[in-house]
């Protein structure tokens, strides 16, 4: 019997699923689809919806509490924790995406020293029916977590 302990999320999982892995490394995999909380001054400028959007809504209505806030977040960004990931990522990303834009994701990728596969979709949280192909990407994290990284 094989017995693989993978991390694996979405969007704000993905995110703890690396953070978690980079402070107690257990996991013999992680998958992360879109992991969020990457580059916190990029994640600022490029959210047009979500949490992030929130983040700008509160800061237009309270500009001098920016630093303190911005602070606060770079303490939890993403990027932070990706060096210290040892085991094998499988990292999705949406190359047109509102909530966790692409160029957050890479700044979590651009850190990472482990090995590591990334996979381009075309959208994400979009509702358009080209997110179907990230089926593709649950497939592949799953064949992994079965199989192991090299098969």
């Amino acid at each position: 019997r094989v017995k693989r302990t993978i991390f694996e999320g979405t969007s704000f999982g993905g995110a703890m699923a690396l953070m978690a892995t980079a402070l107690r490394p257990r996991a013999d995999m992680v998958s992360a689809a879109v992991p969020t909380f990457g580059w916190a001054e990029g994640r600022r400028r490029l959210v047009r919806r979500g949490s992030g959007k929130e983040i700008s809504t509160y800061l237009g209505e309270y500009p001098d509490r920016e630093a303190a806030v911005m602070t606060t977040l770079r303490y939890f960004d993403t990027v932070n924790f990706a060096e210290r990931v040892r085991c094998p990522v499988l990292i999705g990303v949406g190359k047109h995406d509102d909530i966790v834009p692409e160029a957050t994701v890479y700044a979590i990728v651009e850190h990472l020293t482990c090995p590591h596969v990334v996979r381009e979709f075309p959208y994400n949280h979009s509702g358009r029916p080209e997110e179907r192909l990230w089926e593709q990407f649950e497939q592949e994290w799953l064949r992994l977590a079965t199989y192991g990284w090299r098969n």
